[in-house]
């Protein structure tokens, strides 16, 4: 028994040898957030293959890449409703031009190589197929304000929240913090927007902030990546979806305090800001699709159609 005893008291004294190590490389109060292991060593794994077919321009390709990918997965959780919604993205180093699917198709069959190349007044330069209405002067306006990614759906709980009297994010739970004071309510429903001045109105109603949340239909969310703001648009459900099912039990909802959600949010500055935590975060998810049989194409096919012309723009032909 004393033998046992020994033994206890010396793993321990091991125990804390180890936790003491660890601590005395983060302050009492820290000013940075803690990252353990070696962070310049490379990760265990291997990202999706971005390579732009023969001729393309890389970054424009990319972009391609992770905003087809943000249709696979926001299909993947049923963030979209039918062939409706829409997610664009700013083409790389333009300010007149952006990327979308064309109306009609079912998320799950977007790829990197079907979405459409679409100019300010609204012709096609790359890809086949038309641009959605709504999606065009809804974006469009938010583009131009300076909003590189811009995703407007229509998911369930966060709409739920948009059609409910008192309609707003409660900071009641961890995932709501990332959004404090980020998010701009707009009570005026006016039907479909069809137009530049509509447009333009839910631009001046989102002022800076990167989330609205539009009663009686749904949100749009900004990012200056695509990876940024399909992030904020993951957690703004799960928040959405803790707080719905909250509300459901009748029992009031418990904030949580400003000076907390202040600290919370350094904290996730300290460690690059959300930029960081989102880019690990979709490329996990574009892995997820890669190993997919059912989506792995979002990425595969090169091939960029002419817009008016039966023919292959891309890969350039030798």
């Amino acid at each position: 028994r004393a033998r046992r005893l020994d033994g206890a008291t010396a793993n321990a004294r091991t125990i804390e040898r180890n936790r003491t190590r660890v601590m005395d490389t983060v302050p009492p109060t820290a000013t940075a957030y803690p990252r353990l292991g070696d962070r310049e060593s490379r990760a265990p794994w291997t990202n999706v293959d971005c390579t732009a077919p023969a001729g393309y321009d890389a970054a424009t390709w990319r972009a391609r890449v992770e905003l087809a990918g943000a249709y696979q997965l926001c299909d993947r959780f049923a963030f979209n409703e039918g062939v409706c919604n829409h997610l664009t993205v700013l083409v790389p180093g333009a300010s007149d031009r952006f990327l979308c699917a064309p109306y009609g198709l079912a998320w799950s069959e977007v790829t990197a190589s079907n979405l459409v190349m679409i100019d300010v007044k609204g012709n096609v330069i790359e890809g086949r197929g038309e641009i959605d209405a709504t999606a065009f002067f809804i974006h469009l306006a938010i583009h131009q304000a300076g909003h590189a990614c811009v995703l407007h759906t229509h998911m369930p709980y966060a709409s739920a929240l948009c059609c409910v009297e008192r309609f707003e994010l409660a900071m009641c739970h961890q995932n709501s913090l990332r959004f404090a004071d980020d998010i701009a309510y707009d009570p005026a429903f006016n039907g479909l927007v069809l137009d530049n001045t509509e447009g333009d109105r839910l631009v001046s109603v989102m002022g800076d902030k990167r989330v609205l949340m539009h009663k009686h239909h749904g949100v749009i969310v900004c990012g200056a990546s695509v990876a940024e703001a399909f992030d904020d648009l993951y957690y703004l459900e799960r928040a959405a979806e803790v707080q719905v099912i909250a509300m459901s039990t009748g029992s009031p909802l418990c904030t949580i305090s400003k000076e907390i959600g202040e600290q919370f949010r350094r904290d996730m500055e300290s460690d690059g800001g959300k930029a960081r935590w989102a880019q690990l975060h979709y490329d996990a998810r574009l892995r997820e699709l890669a190993r997919d049989d059912w989506r792995k194409h979002f990425a595969q096919d090169k091939r960029i159609m002419h817009p008016y012309e039966d023919r292959v723009m891309f890969p350039a032909a030798h």
